[in-house]
């Protein structure tokens, strides 16, 4: 895997409020036997106290895809 891409989607009351796409830096991880990867985002400016829904969406060069949801208030 040469390049992996981070999609962000950040949802307040069903609607999407900030969407961001960013290409993961990757470093070496010799205990691993290959790499790890961080996908990092500017920071948002979220509502306290309102849930926001953050959807991610992981795909590399190789076209694997991976996703997951959270859902959390921001105190």
């Amino acid at each position: 895997v040469k390049k992996i891409n981070c999609t962000f989607d950040v949802t307040v009351d069903d609607k999407v409020v900030a969407t961001e796409t960013v290409t993961a830096t990757t470093s070496a991880a010799p205990e691993r036997n290959g790499q790890v990867w961080t996908c990092t985002t500017k920071t948002l400016d979220l509502q306290k106290g309102v849930a926001t829904k953050i959807d991610v969406a992981v795909v590399n060069d190789q076209k694997k895809e991976a996703s997951c949801t959270a859902t959390f208030v921001f105190p």
